[in-house]
């Protein structure tokens, strides 16, 4: 038993150290996209978001299938992330002029259509899941999965989660 324990919190190390290297390079990102004004592009700014997307879900999954997070969070999580990809192709779809082509469909840098910038709440949504992925990996190995600190964060995480989701569809 001690064996299977010692493995678990040496693949939750490298998860935390995996978590900390995606958040550099995507702080990176940021940064030259920011600052250099020809290292922006519209393809950048769909891949960016959905990376990032891609990156909390993934890590909300594995999260819930190893019961450090509630189910009904990752359900809000993802089915707000699920919701905004779907609705956003959807939106896409209906904006690109007539007829619609793969090519004209994916080729963002000529048939650019709106972007929705992200609201108040939509940051510190994205920062409460972004702090609470950063709490939750770690905890199993410092030993503090079910401190009040932890569930706090899952429910205001799970709040601006729904309230951002409203703020999207009032948009």
């Amino acid at each position: 038993m001690l064996n299977i324990f010692a493995n678990t919190k040496h693949e939750h190390k490298l998860a935390c150290a995996l978590f900390f290297l995606s958040g550099l390079t995507d702080f990176l990102d940021g940064y030259i996209a920011r600052n250099f004004k020809n290292q922006r592009s519209n393809l950048g700014s769909i891949i960016d978001p959905l990376a990032d997307k891609l990156l909390i879900g993934s890590l909300t999954i594995t999260l819930t299938l190893n019961q450090m997070l509630p189910i009904e969070l990752a359900f809000v999580i993802l089915g707000r992330d699920i919701g905004l990809i779907l609705f956003s192709l959807y939106i896409r779809y209906k904006l690109i002029e007539k007829p619609i082509t793969l090519s004209k469909y994916f080729n963002v840098q000529k048939y650019s259509t709106i972007q929705i910038k992200p609201d108040l709440i939509s940051k510190v949504n994205t920062f409460l899941q972004i702090a609470l992925i950063t709490f939750t990996l770690p905890s199993i190995i410092l030993s503090y999965q079910d401190s009040n600190f932890l569930i706090i964060l899952q429910y205001l995480t799970g709040l601006t989660t729904i309230m951002s989701t409203f703020s999207y569809l009032y948009k």
